[in-house]
């Protein structure tokens, strides 16, 4: 009998699997005129698929620190912000107008059909830069691939920066520049050497393209790491104690740092963010030593205050630039600390990099409150 139930069981597996493999083989019929869902993309692009769900690009809605800000925004302005900040973080609703984001298309975010039928930019255009073809036809890196499913037309906008520069630079309508992450890479010597952003955020990684393609296991890896992630993060600076000088009444210490890894200047991005180069010095008898340089980018309200909200920040509410001190692409810096520790002390000399970031975030708090209570005393 146990036999028999095992050779049973053996069976069921194997109906089984044979019914997961021809599901995965089932027809996929895309739409003609509308956005197609990701997931319909990964009935045969499943590695590519499974890249881009962990990205920033597919949560670009449900991020956290995005969602807060953009509640934010939206009660600030009225509703109005909507148009501004959905145009980057779901921009099928251009299309589609589900403001709302009611339907799940509009929460993918950035998602695979999104990218893959656009044929230009208009990066003159801040109300709506994209142009598009919403069609069976889909637009890539990659020309002469026969699949399945669809046709492919070769794209030469999918190498190039000007498809990130689209949301990845925003000038308010009072004309002050409060993310240029593109234009920092224009400028630079990476643009000058044809080295793009998807060269370093999009690089070439194992990985089948299509289960229906001749092509070789190389994808694009569309997991898109950038400042969320502290392996990107590390990459881009060097830091180094370049000399140590005892003075009369103290110590000198030269620091050099380096983005040495960025394309664009460090940080990029969203204003608030910054990074700190810090030296600590501490004695044989432990007492610490410490000091820091802030490199950033300051916007000013009208007052001249220094603004901390993305939220406000964003939608405009800015009057000027009040401080950029930032690093640029392949730029070196060299600070000087003075401590004031006395000359025949034995000292050890640490320098190291902090990427600060404090956006607002909504989280659970509990609340608590006794509404009524009733004691009584029971005696033998």
């Amino acid at each position: 009998m146990k036999l028999k139930a095992l050779i049973f069981l053996i069976i069921i597996i194997l109906i089984s699997v044979n019914t997961s493999v021809y599901s995965q083989d089932k027809e996929v019929k895309l739409k003609d005129n509308e956005y197609n869902a990701s997931e319909s993309c990964a009935e045969c692009h499943l590695d590519i698929y499974n890249k881009w769900k962990d990205s920033v690009h597919a949560m670009s809605v449900d991020d956290p620190i995005f969602y807060t800000s953009y509640i934010e925004a939206y009660t600030i302005s009225s509703g109005q912000a909507k148009t501004l900040c959905l145009k980057c973080h779901a921009p099928t609703v251009l299309v589609t107008k589900d403001y709302e984001l009611k339907n799940r298309l509009s929460r993918e975010g950035v998602s695979c059909d999104f990218c893959h039928t656009l044929k230009g930019v208009k990066l003159n255009d801040r109300r709506d830069p994209f142009m598009r073809d919403i069609s069976p036809v889909k637009r890539g890196p990659l020309d002469a691939v026969k699949v399945e499913g669809h046709k492919i037309e070769y794209s030469k906008l999918h190498l190039s920066s000007e498809l990130c520069a689209a949301c990845h630079e925003y000038v308010s309508d009072n004309g002050l520049s409060i993310m240029g992450t593109y234009s920092e890479w224009k400028a630079s010597s990476y643009a000058a050497e044809g080295k793009q952003c998807q060269n370093c955020h999009m690089p070439r990684i194992e990985g089948e393209i299509s289960k229906t393609s001749n092509q070789k296991r190389i994808i694009n890896d569309h997991n898109l790491q950038g400042g969320h992630y502290i392996v990107q993060l590390k990459k881009t600076q060097l830091v180094k104690i370049k000399e140590i000088k005892r003075l009369k009444d103290g110590v000198s210490v030269s620091v050099s740092v380096e983005n040495a890894g960025s394309g664009h200047m460090v940080p990029t991005g969203i204003p608030t963010r910054k990074l700190i180069l810090n030296c600590e010095v501490r004695t044989v008898k432990n007492k610490v030593f410490n000091d820091k340089r802030v490199f950033e980018k300051i916007i000013a309200g009208k007052n001249g205050e220094e603004m901390v909200k993305d939220s406000e920040i964003m939608l405009g509410m800015g009057a000027a630039i009040a401080k950029d001190n930032r690093i640029g692409p392949k730029e070196v810096r060299v600070e000087e600390f003075i401590f004031g520790i006395p000359g025949n002390t034995d000292i050890s000399v640490s320098a190291w990099v902090d990427y600060l970031y404090k956006p607002l975030l909504l989280h659970e708090t509990e609340m608590k409150i006794e509404m009524n209570r009733d004691e009584k005393t029971v005696s033998r």
